[in-house]
């Protein structure tokens, strides 16, 4: 069947003109086929008005059938208004808004079946050692849906430089599991976090991190794995440089401002991409557990990008507390 060739099951699916009638919806339901979210194109209610015949109007073929599709979809059924003038763009951002507070729970009878564009809060964390295409596909899909991004590295050099009980602390004692939690707890706390949400990269590093990050009062609702090959990030790493003019990462050979990042990188990129995978990497896999999803970081930056936007966007499938699958979720999510 369509739905289960590649790559659907990864990248998901949108289906429009089928099924008709309730009869062809059955018989997809049947075969397993199950949309997360069920989206209905239509018109805002008129203004009411006196009614001249109180008894209900005759109904068409079509309009019959579109009362059993209705019935039908019921569980995953969302209303999107749209205005005669509304430009292809508007409704593309309504239905996206739409699909967004489906698959954050605002779905199914008086679960706000009429969507006004709320969008979930997702809160995303993107683990993968350096060269796996982490920031650059993290900024993809904080831009995409319109989340924070943030990168460790970046904002514990801010809170060392901060003149505060955990910047002392940093500058006194050095680093430890306890104060970079802190930061992060911190960071995420923060307004623009709580009402976008935000996706991470660069921590947690080890088994250790993560639980310090499940503990949070915000926790993560996504856990991503961008799954390299080591001769791939160290060949991506290494092809950096860094402009001395802006202090930003550029492409070596890109310019004539561009320089090595450090002379004896190749050695530490070997000792931090051997502590990942040796170590690491399992220890965060089974602190993790059944909940992540898992991505080839090997292909291109486009395809990636895809199934990242598809696992942000997808249901859980899985019910965290007693480790059973959820029902009424997407069929082909159970294939990751």
């Amino acid at each position: 069947m369509m739905t289960s060739r590649d790559p659907v099951p990864q990248a998901g699916w949108l289906m429009f003109d089928h099924p008709c009638t309730l009869q062809e919806a059955r018989c997809l339901q049947q075969d397993g086929i199950l949309p997360s979210v069920t989206l209905v194109l239509t018109p805002p209610p008129p203004p009411a008005s006196k009614a001249v015949d109180t008894r209900n109007p005759a109904r068409s073929f079509f309009q019959q059938d579109f009362e059993g599709l209705k019935l039908a979809y019921k569980a995953t059924l969302k209303e999107v208004y749209i205005e005669s003038d509304d430009s292809p763009e508007k409704i593309v951002t309504k239905c996206s808004k739409a699909i967004s507070a489906a698959t954050a729970g605002a779905q199914g009878p008086g679960r706000g079946l009429h969507v006004w564009g709320a969008p979930g809060v997702y809160r995303v964390v993107l683990i993968g050692p350096r060269g796996s295409g982490r920031k650059v596909q993290a900024s993809a899909a904080a831009k995409h849906f319109d989340i924070v991004y943030l990168h460790f590295e970046e904002f514990f050099k801010q809170a060392e430089l901060r003149n505060d009980e955990i910047g002392e602390k940093l500058r006194k004692f050095g680093v430890s599991v306890g104060l970079k939690s802190e930061i992060v707890k911190r960071r995420i706390a923060q307004k623009d976090c709580i009402e976008h949400g935000w996706i991470l990269t660069g921590y947690p590093e080890t088994g250790e991190d993560f639980e310090q990050l499940d503990r949070m009062p915000t926790p993560p609702n996504r856990i991503i794995f961008l799954n390299t090959d080591w001769d791939v990030c160290k060949t991506r790493t290494l092809s950096r440089g860094v402009d001395w003019c802006t202090g930003r990462e550029a492409q070596r050979g890109s310019g004539p401002r561009v320089l090595a990042l450090q002379p004896d990188l190749e050695k530490l990129i070997d000792a931090e991409l051997d502590a990942y995978f040796t170590e690491n990497l399992a220890e965060l896999r089974a602190a993790a557990g059944i909940t992540a999803v898992e991505i080839d970081g090997n292909k291109s930056v486009d395809q990636v990008q895809v199934k990242m936007q598809a696992a942000i966007i997808s249901s859980p499938t899985v019910n965290i507390e007693c480790c059973s699958q959820l029902r009424n979720v997407r069929a082909d999510e159970l294939a990751y």
